[in-house]
């Protein structure tokens, strides 16, 4: 039997897990399609669509038969359902935030920033070593950093800043 390409999940496992989601969405290993909708098991949940391809290429030993296709085109009337009784996240822990709930990123030196695969729009060295000399080495301080005060570093214009703005906020997000 083939996965579902969509699948409803309870709303409390989703609200439990909802970085984890935020982050699968970002990836493009899931895509919300519907906030709501009740669910054979009881309760209410989400669907959402599955990127088969995504998760596929993430998997070493899957190949993509013309029967797996077929049997996706073909669809199926109804939604897999991931619920609350079933346990499939049972086993995962989630991590506990610190007390004073502070973003841990933000301390991080700026050079997390560099363009990567994290970050194929990041920073290039320059730019990190302009920052560096100006004073700016977290990203703490890069976002309490104004615009005025960014583009009085040589080299540092205005779509320099937004790029750096989108990657800081890209790092913060995940």
């Amino acid at each position: 039997m083939i996965a579902q390409d969509r699948v409803t999940i309870h709303k409390g496992i989703v609200s439990e897990f909802a970085k984890v989601f935020e982050i699968l969405e970002y990836l493009g290993f899931l895509a919300k399609r519907e906030a709501s909708r009740g669910m054979k098991s009881g309760g209410r949940g989400a669907v959402y669509a599955v990127n088969l391809c995504s998760i596929l290429e993430k998997i070493p030993t899957s190949r993509l038969t013309i029967e797996m296709i077929d049997e996706w085109i073909a669809g199926k009337t109804e939604l897999s359902e991931i619920h609350l009784s079933g346990g499939l996240f049972a086993p995962i822990q989630m991590p506990e935030l610190p007390a004073d709930h502070a973003l841990g990123i933000l301390e991080k030196d700026i050079d997390i920033l560099r363009k990567s695969r994290a970050y194929p729009y990041g920073l290039t060295e320059d730019k990190i070593t302009r920052l560096k000399v100006a004073g700016i080495e977290t990203i703490q301080t890069l976002w309490d950093t104004t615009d005025a005060k960014l583009q009085e570093i040589d080299g540092v214009g205005p779509a320099a800043i937004k790029r750096m703005r989108d990657v800081m906020q890209q790092a913060i997000w995940m």
